[in-house]
């Protein structure tokens, strides 16, 4: 009887140092996360080198026509003055329809999503008498981009005739001589050829706009002060049409809208969520051990409870490494292989029983549930309690007699 007391005792107390030291297991995992997180860093570094020569994010505007006027005003004395004004109108009614075609540009290990827009963009502008009388020279229409250096074309037409594209005072468009300038609606047709990466923005300028988008890209996500109206997403590519005016606006011409080409959960990404099931894998794995441990009655040294949890930990600094160079399933697999193997072997030697391959394939099973998780997303909350209340379940259980002097059993207890 002392021998069984002094047993559960000793359980207990290596249960409670079991605990304290699965917590302590998270700082090696806290280590790895940083290590995520640089290698993040890096990628987003990489991403915006590329950017930068490429072309970035581009906002397209609705263009803007320039026209100067003789402003009269009066000195000190009382004589009157001329000075140049330049009034900004706005387009009044613009239609844009593109087609956006995504590649990746592979850059040292790293795949940047990047993409070439073809843009027809037509509108018109209203012209008052006041507007032509008052013009002292040539008018200028101008596109306002955020990004030049993903300008590959441009072509601008008035009224039909073709217009000399050129660049003054930063801003690109054409000259428009006065002579086409006449009251009521000037039209105007621009086709242009941008690049870009990550997104692919609108800002209205005008009255109504209208736009419409189609792409090879299966995982658009539509974001901005507008949602499109009519959208179609397949697995060849997505459609999506908008319909803006200015009664839509909260804040005036500067709201704007678009899509973003988001690339399925990237390989970081993936990862850091693995790592938050960390604990849960480890306390889980410790949990088996000791329950092996405590039923078997065959001891499990301290020391080789921590070998195992750090065997645990470098499971993910081997996912983060292999998910560079191939994909996050493979290196998953792989690394679950690697890490069940090792503790099959480890256990084997320990426990010296079949038990311990056993042991084995339920580690095993184990990362599969949390691949699963992984892959559910949203559902993962529910699937992962359900099987946590599934394991408590299990664990009360094989513990039901535990305080019974050590002696567990699965039946009735004798009269």
């Amino acid at each position: 009887m002392k021998t069984t007391s002094s047993f559960s005792k000793g359980l207990f107390a290596k249960g409670a140092f079991i605990a304290l030291a699965a917590l302590c297991m998270q700082i090696p995992v806290l280590l790895i996360k940083t290590v995520i997180n640089d290698r993040i860093d890096c990628s987003l570094g990489t991403e915006a080198k590329v950017s930068s020569s490429w072309g970035g994010n581009q906002t397209i505007s609705a263009p803007e026509l320039l026209i100067p006027h003789l402003k009269e005003i009066k000195d000190d004395k009382g004589n009157k003055l001329h000075s140049e004004e330049v009034l900004r109108h706005y387009s009044y009614d613009v239609a844009m329809d593109g087609d956006v075609s995504v590649e990746m540009l592979h850059k040292s290990i790293y795949d940047i999503p990047v993409y070439r827009t073809g843009l027809e963009i037509g509108g018109n502008f209203k012209l008052s008498e006041n507007d032509i009388r008052l013009a002292c020279g040539d008018c200028r229409l101008i596109l306002p981009f955020d990004m030049r250096n993903g300008i590959e074309e441009i072509c601008i037409s008035i009224n039909g005739k073709p217009m000399q594209v050129d660049v003054s005072q930063g801003e690109i468009g054409c000259v428009i001589p006065r002579d086409e300038l006449k009251p009521g609606m000037m039209q105007y047709e621009v086709k242009l050829k941008t690049r870009g990466t990550r997104s692919l923005m609108f800002r209205p300028k005008s009255e109504t706009l209208s736009v419409h988008l189609k792409s090879d890209f299966p995982s658009p996500g539509f974001v901005g002060a507008c949602l499109p109206c009519k959208r179609n997403v397949t697995a060849e590519g997505f459609e999506a049409e908008w319909r803006v005016t200015s009664l839509n606006l909260s804040y005036g011409y500067d709201e704007t809208f678009g899509v973003e080409l988001i690339v399925p959960v990237s390989q970081y990404q993936q990862t850091m969520r693995s790592v938050k099931y960390s604990f849960l894998i480890i306390l889980l794995v410790f949990m088996a051990i000791y329950l092996v441990e405590s039923i078997s009655r065959k001891n499990v040294s301290i020391v080789q409870y921590i070998v195992t949890g750090f065997s645990l930990c470098l499971f993910y600094l081997i996912l983060l490494s292999l998910t560079e160079y191939i994909s996050f399933s493979m290196a998953y697999l792989t690394a679950s292989v690697m890490t069940t193997a090792a503790l099959g072997c480890y256990f084997s030697a320990i426990l010296r029983s079949w038990s311990a391959w056993l042991f084995a394939g339920a580690v095993a099973g184990l990362y599969g549930f949390i691949y699963i998780l992984l892959q559910l997303e949203t559902a993962s909350l529910l699937v992962g309690t359900a099987a946590l209340f599934v394991l408590l379940c299990t664990v009360m259980y094989f513990t039901r007699n535990a305080g019974d002097d050590g002696k567990y059993t699965t039946g009735n207890q004798p009269q």
